[in-house]
């Protein structure tokens, strides 16, 4: 299997800062193209493409979180994290007596909130470096495996 197989379509082991920032290159380049295709290919084909484009994004950040030492299940931390802001927008609002064009800016701000938040996240797992030792998600990118050792003394 190819690095790129296996750094962009598999969810096990882990990748390094280059290949986790390379793939984000990768797949916002393909976002954007699909946003340039005509107008008369309808959102659909758009639509199809982005959905093709998420199981990459989900192995890739599956494999970063498991060089930090993380399981890939804490991809989802910014999802939380934007529920909560839901739930504090509804109910702050509601506590405060916000109506109208203040709970407009209440949620605008909110929704600031979690793009800083969610960028960070992303930006956090690319600068992270990641575990020095093999961990249980197996050994450092780069690192050689034994079977790899044994066919170059083969």
């Amino acid at each position: 299997m190819t690095p790129f197989v296996r750094a962009y379509f598999r969810i096990d082991g882990r990748i390094g800062r280059g290949h986790y920032w390379l793939g984000w290159l990768l797949v916002l380049g393909l976002s954007w193209t699909a946003e340039l295709l005509p107008a008369d290919w309808g959102d659909v084909a758009r639509t199809v493409l982005n959905l093709l484009l998420l199981f990459p994004q989900v192995c890739m950040l599956a494999q970063r979180l498991h060089d930090v030492g993380r399981s890939g299940w804490w991809q989802l931390a910014p999802m939380g994290g934007a529920l909560g802001l839901a739930i504090l927008w509804m109910i702050g609002a509601a506590a405060l007596g916000v109506d109208g064009e203040a709970r407009n800016a209440w949620g605008a701000a909110l929704a600031i909130l979690l793009v800083v938040g969610v960028i960070g996240f992303y930006i956090w797992l690319g600068l992270a470096k990641g575990e020095p030792e093999a961990n249980a998600w197996g050994p450092p990118p780069g690192a050689r495996s034994p079977a790899e050792d044994a066919d170059v003394f083969a």
